[in-house]
């Protein structure tokens, strides 16, 4: 294990000469604390080109520690830093962030991995593609297990963080246009989960729960325009009269539909 004299470029360099799983593992996590809201460090990561090796790190299916650390640092250098976020993308970092979560089964991994993600789904340029490679499994592995749906080990096994993190990315996404409510709507077990939890969280009465708020935005943004955008498939339940009032919750941008904000608070 190495641990005197740390620095980023000694960090990076480890990345890309070393194989044994504590030193990569040590060195990512050297990288995520010193890049936690430090634009300095994360514009250093960048001209070190550390994204890339980084992302190279969860494409080579090592071990959970050294996933986790992977994951959480590149959650740390895209934090708030677009150029840094579209990096990421140019080096393979979304896919590769998906396979993490449907692969792995250590919910350190899955925390990291999809706090990673709500920090990109902030950006319009990633929205589109974290659209269709990733709303899969975020909803296979971070939201239905955690939603309340299903068998009772789906409960006990459940992980609030991995469902915050996943819902927030929902939010983000769900404001993306037309074709983004549609494939939203359309992905098995989404509405259903964020219904669920919404529902229960009313019956507990936990509706302070910043999940809750992520998850009835996903919702309201889904249902924006559900008449026009599948009058068919909807027919039943928009004959049914309202049994509360409505009111427009879009976000501050005219051609952005959002609930309360444009966007979730990770960025």
């Amino acid at each position: 294990m190495l641990s005197q004299g740390m620095t980023l470029e000694k960090a990076v360099e480890i990345l890309r000469t070393k194989r044994d799983p504590q030193d990569l593992a040590y060195a990512s996590a050297f990288i995520q604390s010193a890049c936690y809201r430090n634009q300095a460090n994360k514009d250093k990561v960048y001209t070190l080109m550390g994204i890339r090796d980084l992302v190279e790190l969860l494409q080579e299916n090592r071990s959970a520690e050294v996933q986790s650390a992977a994951c959480g640092a590149l959650r740390n250098v895209i934090f708030e830093d677009k150029r840094n976020k579209l990096e990421l993308r140019n080096v393979q970092g979304i896919p590769a962030l998906a396979g993490m979560l449907g692969a792995s089964k250590d919910k350190e991994v899955l925390r990291q991995a999809t706090g990673a993600l709500w920090n990109l789904s902030s950006c319009e340029e990633l929205k589109q593609q974290l659209l269709h490679e990733v709303l899969d499994p975020l909803v296979e592995r971070g939201v239905v297990p955690h939603s309340g749906v299903g068998n009772v080990a789906n409960t006990l096994n459940s992980d609030p963080e991995i469902f915050y993190n996943a819902t927030g990315c929902l939010r983000n996404l769900s404001s993306a246009g037309v074709e983004a409510r549609k494939q939203m709507r359309e992905c098995e077990g989404l509405v259903e989960s964020l219904s669920l939890f919404t529902e229960n969280a009313v019956t507990s009465g936990k509706l302070e729960e910043r999940t809750v708020e992520n998850c009835v935005c996903t919702l309201r943004n889904l249902s924006y325009q559900l008449g026009e955008e599948a009058p068919n498939r909807y027919a039943d339940i928009l004959q049914e009269p309202p049994s509360y009032p409505t009111r427009n919750m879009a976000g501050p941008d005219d051609d952005t539909t959002g609930c309360f904000s444009g966007k979730s608070r990770r960025v």
